[in-house]
């Protein structure tokens, strides 16, 4: 009879530490999950911040693609144009050789 009353004692006992540690388990189990949200949440924030930061360097990288496009005709056109004013240039300089010759030949048929 006392042998009963201590096993239905340590069955009650362990009973209690098997409740416990079901307790324990759900506690862990939850705190696990409110975790792994709490991560997939930051993730998922830091891909937006990256995502839109990699957009960002990217509108860049189409500004900067714009802008030596700009500078390079920009470039090309003024080669040309200094092109065309040196072509003035040197028009001009052979009509004022040619005038030049024409006035001393007018100055010498007057003298």
């Amino acid at each position: 009879h006392v042998l009963e009353e201590q096993l239905g004692g340590k069955t009650e006992e362990l009973g209690e530490h098997i409740t416990a540690a079901e307790a324990q388990r759900s506690k862990l189990e939850e705190e696990h999950r409110v975790a792994v949200a709490a991560v997939k949440a930051e993730f998922a924030e830091a891909k937006v911040e990256v995502d839109a930061a990699r957009e960002a360097l990217e509108d860049e990288r189409l500004n900067y693609s714009q802008t030596i496009g700009q500078v390079r005709f920009l470039e090309e056109r003024i080669k040309q144009e200094e092109a065309r004013l040196e072509e003035r240039v040197a028009g001009a300089e052979a009509q004022r050789t040619e005038l030049e010759e024409e006035h001393r030949t007018a100055l010498a048929a007057v003298n």
